[in-house]
């Protein structure tokens, strides 16, 4: 038998699965919702063993010139995150996709990620959203997180219902 000491993060997350599963008539699909925190508390636990936690950054650009510029938000969202994490270490970036790729070539390259996130354009919404649908069937089990200024700031539950591909939903700036 082993024991595991707890972050408090993780003890955080245990007390919200607890809840849900005695209460899902307070959550919005109390069972997927239930699944994404079982699967969520899951990733949290990995933090305490060997692998690390692989982290996709997706902000498809228009390229001018045949020239390609990297992307300012999720730069700065991965050197916030370089910074601020206590543990770090446990975590690793995965190469930015942020060229016109074709979609299935943008999906394999992210299938070793267990959360990817999207930073959603006027120009980027549609590819953006295509990627991130096909990635989720490939591999159910990965965290689809989007941000940015297409994603509505009300109405989320709708939002998400509609798009049920999308785990979490950012508002305002991600860091």
């Amino acid at each position: 038998m082993h024991s595991v000491l707890l972050s408090s993060n993780q003890t955080f997350v245990i007390g919200i699965v607890t809840f849900i599963y005695l209460n899902p008539e307070y959550c919005y699909s109390g069972e997927n919702l239930l699944n994404k925190a079982i699967l969520y508390l899951f990733i949290c636990l990995s933090i305490d063993m060997e692998s690390k936690i692989k982290l996709g950054m997706v902000q498809v650009n228009n390229s001018f010139y045949k020239q390609n510029y990297l992307p300012l938000a999720i730069g700065f969202l991965q050197s916030y995150a370089t910074k601020n994490l206590e543990e770090i270490d446990k975590f690793e970036f995965l190469l930015p996709i942020y060229k016109r790729i074709p979609i299935d070539e943008a999906v394999n390259n992210l299938l070793e990620a267990d959360i990817v996130f999207f930073s959603v354009y006027v120009w980027n919404k549609n590819i953006s959203f295509e990627i991130a649908k096909k990635l989720k069937q490939k591999k159910p089990e990965a965290i689809i997180v989007v941000g940015g200024p297409q994603i509505p700031d009300n109405n989320t539950e709708g939002f998400l219902r509609n798009h049920s591909f999308i785990d979490l939903v950012c508002h305002n700036e991600g860091e």
